[in-house]
């Protein structure tokens, strides 16, 4: 089952081209590991602290491996040093792909 992570963040004032840089390099060591099939970041025009991250993974496991992954988490740390609050992260699959909720 194909996942897509979506990460919202608010960076501090001034912070930007940090995160963006870290953001970058998240990605690059992200693309490395089984199962990366894409990514990308957005900025919010109309608030330009606002990021948006998508990024694609073969399976929820070798996403679930990657968030668990020390390089993840030791870039991951520099980036909350510069964010306002904690970054949102969500994990979307297909409709046709999704389990079926109990009742």
């Amino acid at each position: 089952m194909q996942v897509t992570v979506v990460a919202e963040r608010e960076v501090a004032p001034g912070s930007q081209e940090s995160v963006k840089g870290l953001l970058r390099e998240l990605r690059y060591r992200a693309s490395r590991q089984p199962g990366f099939m894409s990514g990308m970041t957005a900025i919010d025009p109309r608030k330009p602290a606002r990021f948006l991250t998508v990024c694609v993974w073969s399976s929820l496991g070798n996403w679930e491996r990657w968030e668990r992954n020390p390089d993840r988490l030791e870039v991951t740390r520099q980036i909350e040093g510069l964010l306002n609050g904690k970054a949102a992260v969500e994990v979307w699959a297909m409709h046709e792909d999704a389990p079926v909720a109990a009742v």
